[in-house]
């Protein structure tokens, strides 16, 4: 590319700094994914990188999604950026129609994943030759080994969550820091011999489909199953020429593998990332089930999309059941309006990391009263400006690979006021936090926020 021998790149994230001197088009395809966002060393994202290399050049950028981020979204709606609409398919065939099943009063955990309609569904789709896809984005056999006489939760020791079930394996393992140990034969808490796995995971919703369709060729395509080199294309060659009945998977299956032979898709728990603490749940909720959805009636024969979820009422869901990004956009838009979150404000999310859960804590505090006396001065200034100061907190998974992480929100109108106060906190901590041995992390329009 420096001796201009090639004039285009593709890539992945990356992508975006490679040394092409004469850029003409810069194009971001699924502009809206969280991948583009670097999370580790230096941070930027990707997208942002691209619009702002493109400027530099001169060139234009496209941002490329069928379900743009809100940030994105406003941007055009602003007319900082132009809007361009494809109201159909790149192929002929129509969108498949959606149906949302309405779990309220059943328990699918004890069915393996499948409502009753859902799995004649299947068995239908089968008898018919059609190929099915079963989204759940969580792998495992079950969410967690939990003990029904004293109610523990067999967690991981170096993070604070429960440690999933893996049957095939006969382990447990975190889907953190990937440790994994032998499953215990009576509970550590109590020593009662009451374990249950509580939840679903993927190898469970297979162990379910193989007792539906012992006759059906069937594959799971998660991290579990992609371990051993080559596997990931050997599942996805299988599908596309139809030599698999059913694909069970996460979001590894959601994103760009077509099948012309897809004619049912079923999303197990259409609902499950609505209960992550984040503010982007809507969107990434709605963008899944979107992409999902997608997946179906790719060929000749038209597709069938099954929702099954314990909301069927919330926007996400609804909207993405009737292919409706518009109103979705415009309903999150207003909920981030009302709450001041992003795309009407800037953020900056400053992380504090230690094995010391007293050191870090004591950090953060000291680290948002140093931010809350900045915002007042700000406040008081010859130009009045907002900042806003949330925490300090600890995070959402409190420990992770034995550090315990604390965080600290700032949000105000103009991006230069949030960078200036995370710049004064870090010039103001950095050596305390060194000598206490706490890392801070300094995250400018963070994407990741648990």
């Amino acid at each position: 590319m420096c001796r201009r021998e090639a004039r285009i790149a593709v890539g992945a994230r990356s992508a975006v700094l490679a040394p092409l001197s004469d850029l003409g088009l810069i194009v971001v395809d699924e502009e809206h994914d969280s991948a583009f966002k670097q999370e580790a060393g230096v941070r930027y994202n990707g997208r942002d990188v691209a619009v702002m290399r493109a400027r530099s050049a001169s060139c234009p950028v496209v941002l490329g999604s069928a379900t743009p981020s809100i940030e994105t979204r406003k941007a055009a709606d602003d007319g900082r950026y132009g809007h361009v609409v494809l109201p159909k398919r790149v192929t002929a065939s129509p969108l498949p129609s959606v149906e949302v099943v309405d779990l309220r009063g059943h328990d699918i955990v004890a069915t393996g994943g499948l409502s009753d309609h859902l799995a004649d569904l299947i068995l239908r789709n089968f008898e018919d030759r059609g190929q099915t896809l079963l989204f759940l984005n969580r792998r495992g056999f079950a969410a967690c080994l939990q003990c029904w006489s004293c109610g523990s939760i067999v967690e991981c020791a170096d993070c604070s969550v429960g440690m999933m079930l893996h049957r095939n394996e006969g382990r447990l393992r975190c889907h953190h820091c990937d440790a994994s140990r032998t499953l215990p034969p009576r509970c550590p808490s109590c020593e009662t011999d009451a374990l249950s796995g509580q939840g679903l995971g993927t190898q469970k919703l297979e162990a379910a489909v193989r007792t539906l369709l012992p006759e059906a060729r069937v594959e799971r395509l998660d991290r579990d199953a992609a371990t051993r080199k080559g596997r990931t294309a050997d599942i996805l060659r299988r599908w596309r020429a139809g030599e698999a009945d059913v694909l069970i998977g996460t979001q590894m299956i959601a994103k760009g593998h077509d099948a012309p032979g897809v004619t049912l898709v079923g999303v197990v728990q259409a609902d499950l990332s609505l209960g992550v603490p984040d503010f982007r749940a809507a969107e990434r909720t709605f963008q899944l089930l979107a992409q999902v959805a997608g997946r179906a009636g790719r060929g000749e024969r038209r597709g069938r999309v099954v929702f099954q979820t314990y909301r069927p009422d919330h926007f996400a869901v609804a909207a993405a059941a009737h292919h409706d990004y518009e109103s979705f956009a415009a309903t999150e838009m207003v909920e981030r309006c009302e709450l001041g979150y992003p795309p009407y404000s800037r953020m900056a999310l400053l992380r504090f990391e230690g094995e010391n859960q007293s050191a870090v804590a004591d950090v953060a505090a000291r680290a948002s009263d140093a931010l809350v006396r900045l915002a007042g001065e700000l406040r008081r200034g010859a130009e009045p400006v907002s900042l806003t100061v949330r925490g300090p907190a600890p995070a959402t998974i409190e420990r992770i690979k034995g550090r315990y992480r604390y965080q600290v929100q700032l949000r105000s109108e103009s991006g230069n006021v949030v960078r200036y106060a995370a710049s004064e906190c870090r010039r103001l901590l950095i050596e305390g936090a060194r000598r206490a041995r706490v890392r801070l992390i300094v995250d400018i329009d963070p994407v990741d926020m648990l």
